[in-house]
């Protein structure tokens, strides 16, 4: 067993620095941030998280079932929230809306380096437009 996931954490380690690297070409600014980001594989989370001491946690299931354009979305997600303390600014504000606004942001942000993925995760994509159009309605 030992030996799978030693071989599953060096595949998830290559296609990481493979990522960085081509991240690096499209978006230096978000690349030089994710180069120091501390990331933890783990199977106690469904999908991916980041603590709040900034650490991102992946499910290395639910990685290697991502193709490299979803990888590499996700990867700019969590460093847009770790580079703008999005966990650590929340305060005492609605976990759920200033998830969502923080998500919104980024995601608006990241969309002109990197374009959404088709498919996998393009359903979860807020961004500030949707949030527009939500709201424009409530007056």
């Amino acid at each position: 067993m030992q030996d799978w996931e030693d071989r599953e954490r060096e595949k998830i380690r290559r296609e990481f620095d493979k990522l960085c690297s081509a991240i690096a070409v499209v978006t230096p600014f978000i690349s030089s941030l994710l180069r120091r980001l501390r990331i933890v594989l783990s199977r106690k989370i469904e999908t991916m998280t980041i603590t709040k001491r900034s650490v991102v946690m992946i499910n290395p299931d639910f990685w290697l079932m991502l193709n490299h354009k979803s990888r590499a979305w996700l990867l700019g997600h969590a460093t847009l929230h770790t580079a703008f303390r999005d966990h650590k600014r929340m305060g005492s504000r609605n976990k759920i809306l200033w998830t969502i606004s923080a998500d919104a942001v980024n995601n608006t942000m990241q969309a002109e380096f990197i374009h959404i993925p088709p498919g996998e995760l393009q359903q979860f994509i807020i961004t500030l437009y949707d949030i527009y159009k939500m709201i424009k309605n409530f007056h």
